[in-house]
C-alpha cells in the first residue's frame, strides 16, 4: 500500500458551489496513490464553511477530524 500525506502537494480543485457553502479548499488525492477505482479528496472547511444536502450516484467513505477526534461514516 502506497502511503502519502494528506497534505501533499495537490492541484487544488474548484469546488462545486452545489455542495458546499462558504470557503472550501478540495485537494484530489486519487492521482497520487494512483488510484483507478475510486475518487478520493482531501476537503477542508474554513470557519464557517459548510457541505450542502447532496446525494453521490456510488458509495462514500468519509472522515471528518475535529481538533483530534476522528469521525468516521460509511456510506453503502
Amino acid at each position: 500500500m502506497k502511503k502519502i500525506s494528506i497534505h501533499a502537494k495537490t492541484k487544488e480543485m474548484k469546488v462545486n458551489p452545489d455542495y458546499f457553502t462558504g470557503q472550501v479548499l478540495l485537494q484530489e488525492l486519487s492521482s497520487i496513490v494512483e488510484s483507478q477505482e475510486q475518487k478520493i479528496f482531501h476537503v477542508t472547511f474554513q470557519k464557517g464553511a459548510r457541505t450542502k444536502l447532496h446525494t453521490h450516484t456510488g458509495g462514500q467513505i468519509l472522515i471528518a477530524i475535529w481538533e483530534n477526534t476522528w469521525f468516521l461514516s460509511i456510506e453503502p
